[in-house]
């Protein structure tokens, strides 16, 4: 049995830089921050930590670039925005001679569905992961799981695997996870597409596998 209504909130692209450069950061103009995400109306430029974010609201979560230079972050909602947001970041860094070699690179999902038609995300979740009951307690006592939160080693990359009920709607379940790769390559274009859409389809294959459905 497949996930009822799966969807993708947000998948993120982070790049460890191997060596941080000597030389000046490069300078983003506004006009290419704020357009990063076609939303110029409701984009906002933000300092962090040794650089910047920008955040821009979309659909289902809000969609980001922080950079510094020893680590750039790209989230979106979808592979495609990311491989356009990526695309354009890396066309300015390439303009302005910014070294960036990556020593690692990580790819973070968080999705959601349906739980079964007229149960709870969370009695539902304590029927799977908690069934018959737990020793201690009482056969009759009824069990609602809050989170199951596993890290992970060895598991095709796989490093943290997340699952919890949706505070805002009682019968949909939250799912993160992130992929961690010790390689020093720049996924872009075809690459990063394929490597997204992957990644997506084993959350959803390894939840499957999880809840026995």
């Amino acid at each position: 049995m497949p996930l009822e209504d799966a969807k993708l909130l947000t998948c993120a692209y982070i790049i460890l830089n191997k060596n941080v450069p000597t030389e000046e950061d490069p300078d983003f103009t506004q006009n290419f921050l704020i357009t990063l995400f076609d939303s110029p109306q409701n984009t906002l430029i933000q300092p962090a930590p040794f650089g910047l974010q920008v955040l821009s609201p979309g659909k289902h979560s809000v969609r980001r670039f922080v950079f510094n230079p020893a680590k750039i972050q790209i989230v979106t909602e979808s592979a495609l925005g990311l491989i356009q947001a990526a695309g354009r970041v890396f066309e300015q860094l390439r303009k302005q001679t910014f070294t960036l070699e990556p020593s690692a690179y990580g790819l973070n999902y968080e999705f959601d569905f349906k739980a079964p038609e007229g149960q709870t995300a969370m009695s539902w979740l304590g029927k799977r992961f908690a069934s018959p009951g737990l020793p201690g307690l009482p056969a009759t006592a009824k069990v609602k799981l809050m989170s199951l939160d596993i890290v992970l080693e060895g598991v095709d990359n796989l490093r943290r695997f997340k699952l919890e009920p949706r505070t805002e709607v009682a019968d949909r379940v939250f799912g993160y996870a992130n992929f961690h790769f010790d390689e020093k390559r720049l996924l872009q274009g075809e690459q990063l597409e394929h490597a997204v859409t992957q990644g997506y389809e084993k959350c959803i294959n390894l939840v499957t596998s999880l809840l026995r459905l």
